[in-house]
């Protein structure tokens, strides 16, 4: 009863003590989770600012590096157009040089202007071609046509064709020429199959047309019918096509001419022709190769072009001077005396290091006169004022007392007359 009393007065108290302590204990439990949230939430703004530097500073890198690439692509492109444009310049330079005799000064290098736009956007495959030596090559004789045969020796053919509005001559081998065709009969009887190695008869008359070419590749004078282009491709053809043609080489078209034609000519036109050979001549004997001997020298190896008179096949020119001895016999000394030799030398020649020094440009001089010069030269044919000495030099040519380089001066003073 006691026990009941007493809980029944102290109930109150104690509920309200449970009661105060169970708010405490919430109020507890809610702060930490308040705190644990605002903890929370503060991190999580922290990593994403931390994201968000992370991409803002690659974007800036890769805005770096984009500016990077696009000044090292303009830097390589300014290189590269003063390259082309130095190569260019090179490449004229030397097109220019080998077309003159003269040297070029060091400080002509000069580059284009770089401030030109059209001149930085040209690429390496843009670059403008340059002339070329010979207008004719292998990539355009094609556009060479054939209309007729105008010519043939025993190694070559010519026809008559026309280029871009231009007549010329076309040279090349065929199996129709004596040597080829000679051997290929030949061959055909010793052995049936001989299909196979035939190619060798083309050898010999193939070597004479690239020697024609070659030498006219070092030569450089008018009183040459010019090389206008030339293609190589093999030893043999049996077709005319220029397609398929072997060897193949283009000249300017000149006129077959009769010597005593010329007799019809003024004394000017002739005397004109005459300088003109003599030039040529002293170019023979100073050549960069040496002094060279036309050994077949005869007027169907000359043209008429434009009124001079030039040289066009070439196939038997050399500069090999004839062999002689140093010492010989009192009696063979004797023998050749009478034939008018000296050592084995004609014209008065002697003999130095075994050879005919001079032979090769006083053959040139005596073939010269004896096939044009008597014609071009023929003292009444001339001015009164004149005839003597014409006639004069006519006669030093017939004794061949006289040498390129003095026959070219005086006909040269004869001419400054008029």
């Amino acid at each position: 009863m006691i026990g009941y009393i007493l809980v029944k007065r102290m109930y109150r108290p104690y509920i309200v003590i449970a009661l105060f302590m169970y708010a405490c204990l919430m109020y507890r439990t809610l702060e930490n989770t308040c705190v644990s949230s605002d903890t929370k939430t503060l991190l999580d703004n922290k990593d994403q600012q931390r994201m968000k530097s992370m991409f803002v500073n690659r974007d800036a890198k890769s805005d770096n590096i984009s500016d990077t690439l696009s000044m090292l692509r303009k830097e390589y492109n300014l290189l590269e157009n003063k390259r082309m444009d130095f190569v260019s310049t090179l490449q004229t330079m030397i097109s220019l040089y080998r077309n003159t005799d003269k040297a070029f000064p060091l400080n002509s290098f000069q580059s284009r202007s770089q401030d030109s736009q059209s001149d930085k956007d040209v690429s390496p495959r843009e670059a403008p071609d340059h002339e070329t030596k010979y207008l004719i090559n292998c990539e355009n004789i094609h556009e060479v046509h054939l209309h007729s045969k105008i010519g043939h020796g025993v190694s070559k053919q010519t026809f008559r064709g026309h280029f871009r509005g231009k007549h010329v001559a076309v040279k090349m081998v065929t199996r129709h020429q004596i040597e080829v065709k000679s051997c290929i009969e030949q061959l055909n009887k010793s052995d049936p199959d001989f299909i196979s190695y035939r190619s060798r008869c083309f050898v010999f008359s193939t070597m004479k047309l690239m020697k024609e070419i070659l030498l006219l590749q070092q030569l450089n004078h008018p009183g040459f019918v010019r090389l206008l282009g030339f293609c190589v491709r093999n030893e043999e053809s049996d077709t005319t096509d220029l397609n398929e043609r072997g060897i193949v080489s283009v000249f300017e078209l000149g006129e077959r001419l009769v010597t005593y034609s010329l007799q019809t000519l003024t004394w000017k036109e002739k005397l004109k022709i005459a300088v003109e050979l003599a030039d040529f001549l002293h170019y023979l004997e100073f050549s960069p190769l040496g002094s060279l001997r036309i050994r077949d020298f005869k007027e169907d190896h000359f043209l008429m072009v434009n009124g001079s008179l030039k040289m066009i096949d070439l196939d038997d020119v050399d500069n090999l001077e004839p062999s002689c001895t140093v010492y010989i016999s009192i009696d063979t000394q004797i023998q050749q005396a009478k034939s008018g030799n000296q050592n084995g030398c004609e014209f008065g020649l002697t003999c130095q290091k075994g050879m005919c020094l001079g032979f090769n440009a006083r053959q040139n001089i005596k073939f010269m006169n004896r096939i044009f010069f008597k014609i071009l030269l023929f003292p009444t044919m001339f001015p009164d004022k004149l005839s003597r000495e014409v006639g004069s030099i006519l006669a030093d040519l017939d004794d061949n007392a006289i040498t390129a380089g003095v026959l070219c001066n005086k006909l040269k003073t004869i001419n400054s007359y008029q």
